[in-house]
Parts: C-alpha cells; sequence; structure tokens
C-alpha cells in the first residue's frame, strides 16, 4: 500500500522547462481491475493525469496501484494538476462519464533565471549570524529603520553573499 495517496510532483523541484515526474498513488476498490492506459493532457494552467480502469467484477477489496508519468514541459506559473479517474465495467465497452476527479494539486514551475539575494547578518556581541532573503526584512535593515545602522564587511564569504554586521541583531 502506498503511504501517500493523490498526485505527487518531484523530485526534482519542478523547474521551467525541465522534465519532471509525476506519481499517481491510488487504492482501486471494485477488483480485480486492470489499469490499461495512461495519458497527460494539458489545457492552459491544467494539466490532466487521467488513468483508465478496467474493472473486471464488482468483488470490494482494495488494490493499490501507482502510475509513473512525465510532466509535459512547462513554463513558469502555476498549474493545477488533476487525477482523473475513468471507470469501465466489464462487460460494458465505453468508459462511464464524467470521470471521477480524484485528486488535485496546485504546483508551482520556478524560472531557474529568477534568483533572489539572501543578506547574512552578524552580531559581534553575541557571536550570532541571522540570513534572510526577506526583500522588506532586508531594506529594513539596510535603509537604518534599526539602530545602529548595519556596517559591511567584507562580501567575499564563501556563500557569495554580503557580510553585515550589524549590533542590533538578537538570536532566533
Amino acid at each position: 500500500m502506498p503511504r501517500y495517496l493523490g498526485i505527487q510532483v518531484g523530485p526534482p523541484v519542478p523547474s521551467a522547462l525541465t522534465a519532471f515526474p509525476i506519481q499517481i498513488n491510488s487504492v482501486l476498490v471494485n477488483t480485480p481491475a486492470n489499469v490499461t492506459q495512461v495519458t497527460v493532457i494539458q489545457d492552459g494552467n491544467v494539466i490532466d493525469v487521467s488513468v483508465y480502469v478496467v474493472q473486471l467484477n464488482d468483488q470490494i477489496f482494495p488494490q493499490p496501484i501507482q502510475v509513473n508519468q512525465t510532466a509535459p514541459l512547462l513554463p513558469a506559473g502555476t498549474y493545477t494538476f488533476r487525477f482523473l479517474q475513468y471507470n469501465r465495467n466489464l462487460p460494458d465497452t465505453n468508459y462511464l462519464l464524467p470521470p471521477q476527479i480524484v485528486s488535485t494539486l496546485a504546483v508551482t514551475v520556478a524560472d531557474p533565471n529568477i534568483v533572489g539575494s539572501t543578506v547574512e547578518y552578524y552580531n559581534m556581541q553575541r557571536n550570532h549570524y541571522f540570513m534572510t532573503s526577506n526583500s522588506i526584512e532586508i531594506a529594513g535593515l539596510d535603509g537604518e529603520m534599526f539602530l545602529p545602522q548595519p556596517q559591511y564587511a567584507d562580501p567575499s564569504d564563501p556563500w557569495g553573499v554580503p557580510l553585515r554586521h550589524a549590533g542590533f541583531l538578537s538570536p532566533l
């Protein structure tokens, strides 16, 4: 039995125009059953992962399934992934409509070209480091909203961000 039911995306973290995996974990109730087809279709910002299931009889006994697919290459943005299940009971030849929407997941696909700033501050009195990438916090610290004014130190620290001394910071 899978530990997680529904849609799982990644790893890696979804990145623009880069392939990443989609995994569907579910439990079929009327078994035995066969997954006959899986499709991944994009319509704007909605990605439908459709699983076609043929149910062989009406016995109620849980059967776990796992489906692995690859997401289409997507530009940066926010997407809704939907797990749709189409069911067909034998001897019927048509799938029941509409499909069941088993689960949905909102996914943000990151733009790898957008990089934020991270600043490391240091409190000499407490020997305490503080890092932030929050632009409002950085602007407040650098804009003298807090006293005393931060002093800049050597920007060639090993993390590639400026090291700033600020005597007003306290431990987290």
